[in-house]
């Protein structure tokens, strides 16, 4: 509510955190520029603070079945100098976006992967912990 009145204000941008999921859609209706679902970004950041490895960030979608993540590229990484067509990712894994230098990237298979690569990817959420060790240094 206090979005929606700073908007009737002249406010240019508004951001509203939101306790229920189901109010999203209602908020961006309402012109708010950024509802953030509580609960979604609780889970991002539980998922973050107990995986295993470098993972940048985790968002939960479609129910939990599914997982965006943001992983860098580690130095001993066996994915480094490797062309995106050459991995064996698990099935149903897609690559979103490279950045490498702050510039980023939508990424074809002719990539090749370089230690220091932040990697966005969306992935089965049981496909994560394979993911994970691909993109970290050789045990």
């Amino acid at each position: 509510v206090t979005s929606v009145y700073a908007k009737t204000l002249g406010i240019k941008r508004a951001v509203a955190l939101l306790n229920k999921n189901s109010y999203v859609h209602v908020a961006s209706k309402l012109g708010i520029d950024a509802p953030v679902s509580m609960q979604n970004s609780m889970v991002g950041s539980i998922l973050k603070f107990i995986r295993h490895g470098n993972i940048d960030s985790v968002h939960n979608i479609s129910g939990g079945d599914l997982e965006v993540v943001e992983m860098p590229v580690q130095v001993a990484s066996r994915l480094a100098g490797k062309m995106i067509k050459d991995v064996k990712f698990p099935p149903e894994t897609l690559i979103l976006a490279l950045t490498r230098d702050s510039e980023t990237t939508i990424p074809k298979g002719t990539n090749v992967l370089q230690s220091g690569d932040n990697v966005i990817f969306i992935a089965r959420k049981d496909s994560s912990p394979r993911i994970e060790r691909m993109f970290g240094a050789p045990a």
